[in-house]
């Protein structure tokens, strides 16, 4: 009877030791394991969001900012803040229209070398405006259709 009553102890002890180290090993395994990380869009302005927030459409993993206010019309005369420079050091991609229009890219092509830049206004026909190009493409259908497909 005290032989049973010994056995049954050590085996419930292995059972629990076994269990243990079963459970240890899987939460190890899930620290392991990459969470899936959020991409983040950041865009130079509204015309840019809307066509990034129409591509994007319901992805999860993405979480898409805006660096201007939605009524800043032209970024033309645009200054980066402290506020700005911080959102930019948290995006994966930067969407700018390009052209000109971003006069404060020289800045943030600087600090962070690293960020992926798509310029929309690449390889599409800018407005005419006398002698010069137009680089407001979001104010022609035909342009803005094809900076969304970039």
């Amino acid at each position: 009877m005290k032989k049973n009553k010994n056995l049954f102890v050590c085996l419930m002890l292995a059972g629990i030791l076994l269990v243990s180290v079963l459970i240890g090993t899987v939460a190890a395994r899930r620290q392991e394991t990459p969470a899936s990380k959020e991409l983040t869009v950041v865009t130079s302005f509204y015309p840019m969001y809307i066509a990034a927030e129409n591509v994007i459409g319901d992805a999860t993993d993405v979480r898409l900012e805006n660096l201007s206010e939605p009524q800043t019309g032209c970024l033309h005369d645009f200054q980066l803040t402290p506020e700005d420079m911080k959102l930019l050091s948290t995006a994966d991609v930067f969407i700018i229209n390009g052209g000109g229009i971003e006069s404060f890219m020289k800045d943030v092509a600087a600090a962070y070398p690293d960020l992926t830049i798509i310029e929309a206004c690449e390889n599409v026909q800018l407005l005419a405006e006398g002698n010069d190009e137009n680089a407001h493409a979001w104010m022609s259908i035909a342009a803005y259709e094809t900076q969304v497909q970039r």
